[in-house]
């Protein structure tokens, strides 16, 4: 099928409107575009990215410890006790998913996944467990990120450390719905 000059024009301008109208977070197989995930009011307080009583089911943590870096703001989750995990949490005020997405396809532990129906990541640079990222797109200019690092040997469930920051993804989407 051959399009003439104007009607490729058309198509074309359509899909790129599409693809930067940056109003809500498509994800495929979804009839309908998710709403952008509001992430501005957790820049200052990343540490309200989760509930105390969500932060007790994680495990037993120091008062949580806030921090900020250029375009970054984060929350250190770090344990009571020695070799248990440790957590942060992250809010990313810029384009960065795609990039961060291609960046990370050759670790040694990578996979794409959806997070409470939103497109995300995991990764890690150690396929022996008790490490791993997962970066959640919330809009167009933003996305969290949750990583876990811990011994394996003496936490079992970080044997796949990608689930356990799925897991504690899904808690902080929700929190932001």
């Amino acid at each position: 099928m051959i399009l003439s000059p104007a009607v490729r024009t058309l198509l074309v301008s359509a899909t790129l409107a599409t693809l930067v109208s940056g109003c809500s977070t498509a994800v495929a197989g979804h009839a309908k575009p998710l709403p952008d995930l509001d992430v501005s009011r957790f820049t200052d307080k990343p540490c309200s990215l989760i509930t105390p009583s969500q932060l007790n089911q994680l495990g037993d943590f120091e008062t949580p410890v806030p921090q900020q870096e250029p375009g970054k703001s984060m929350c250190k989750l770090n344990p009571r006790r020695v070799f248990k995990p440790g957590y942060s949490l992250s809010v990313r005020q810029d384009s960065l998913f795609e990039s961060g997405r291609e960046n990370t396809k050759g670790a040694p532990v990578y996979r794409e996944t959806e997070v409470a129906g939103y497109p995300a990541f995991s990764y890690s640079g150690s396929d022996i467990g008790g490490v791993c990222s997962t970066v959640v797109r919330s809009s167009s200019r933003s996305s969290i990120q949750v990583t876990v690092v811990g011994e394996p040997e003496v936490s079992p469930e970080l044997a796949d450390a990608c689930s356990a920051t799925e897991k504690t993804a899904a808690v902080v989407v929700t929190n932001l719905k």
